[in-house]
């Protein structure tokens, strides 16, 4: 037998009787210390009888809004505001949005096509 039931009585009582809130004991360091790493606080718990794990540390630590956020890169500087789509046809974003609006008065891509070749043609007997 792993114990006997009166230890287990005594495990809940002394439970029971620890009126200590250890995420609150948490925050309450990390806010003293705002640049104490996860081990630390852990350590620090420790020697307050308190066993916490660096898991616990981190959840109480993002749940209470005490962890920095990382920026956010803005991208390079001077970017072309066009995207490319291919480089071999240089396909920009307007051009592609002046095509899908194409293929909608068409009435389907086929039919675009279609009208694409025809006006393919008239180019090759004008030009």
């Amino acid at each position: 037998m792993l114990a006997t039931p009166s230890q287990i009585t005594k495990w809940f009582r002394n439970m029971a009787k620890r009126k200590v809130n250890k995420s609150q004991e948490i925050r309450d360091y990390v806010i003293a210390n705002p640049t104490a790493k996860l081990k630390d606080v852990v350590a620090a718990m420790k020697k307050k009888n308190l066993i916490v794990s660096i898991a616990t540390v981190a959840n109480v630590k993002s749940k209470a809004g005490l962890t920095r956020r990382r920026k956010k890169s803005k991208g390079k500087v001077g970017r072309p505001s066009t995207v490319k789509v291919a480089r071999t046809n240089d396909v920009t974003l307007d051009a592609l949005v002046d095509a899908k609006r194409l293929v909608a008065k068409a009435g389907s891509t086929q039919r675009a096509i279609e009208m694409i070749r025809a006006i393919e043609k008239l180019d090759s007997i004008a030009g």
